[in-house]
């Protein structure tokens, strides 16, 4: 699913901040993108809440869009990690499904994707990962990792691999 109108705009308009004008050369995507949530006795306005994640710096952004004024009201590095987008979840099955060893374990099946946010267990890795649960069988899986920053398949694991039984 390709990035939608509304996200492109909200990237215009987050790139006018003054904390986020890197964005501008830098490879950032909208992982989620929600109305602000009106408080108690407040009209439902025109404000969104934004959640980027910047690639190329390795961190995630909360911010607050002003969609009347078009510009970004507040800005703020967020500690938490955002679920996968949708196009986060596109691209790391595309990049499994074009990979030789994902390929050989599929074979002519279907891959019957399952792909989730990933945190790889060694603390010197940095960037944004997914896991892409193959699923060709009911009986047979293997576990592409996905390094969405660096756009490659960092492996391709067995059952017995990924759960280290």
């Amino acid at each position: 699913m390709p990035t939608s109108q509304s996200h492109v705009a909200v990237l215009k308009m987050l790139r006018t901040h003054p904390e986020l004008r890197a964005l501008g050369k830098h490879r950032a995507r909208i992982v989620l993108l929600r109305p602000k949530p009106s408080h108690r006795g407040e009209p439902e306005g025109t404000q969104l809440v934004a959640g980027i994640y910047d690639y190329d710096d390795n961190r995630s952004l909360i911010a607050l869009v002003d969609t009347r004024a078009k510009r970004a009201v507040h800005v703020e590095r967020s500690p938490a990690s955002f679920q996968l987008s949708d196009d986060e979840r596109k691209e790391a099955e595309t990049l499994a499904a074009k990979d030789a060893r994902v390929r050989q374990f599929v074979r002519r099946r279907k891959m019957n994707p399952l792909t989730r946010l990933y945190f790889p267990p060694a603390a010197q890795v940095s960037g944004r990962f997914a896991i892409v649960f193959v699923r060709p069988s009911l009986n047979e899986r293997c576990y592409a990792v996905i390094d969405l920053s660096a756009r490659r398949v960092d492996a391709v694991l067995t059952r017995e691999e990924f759960t280290r039984r």
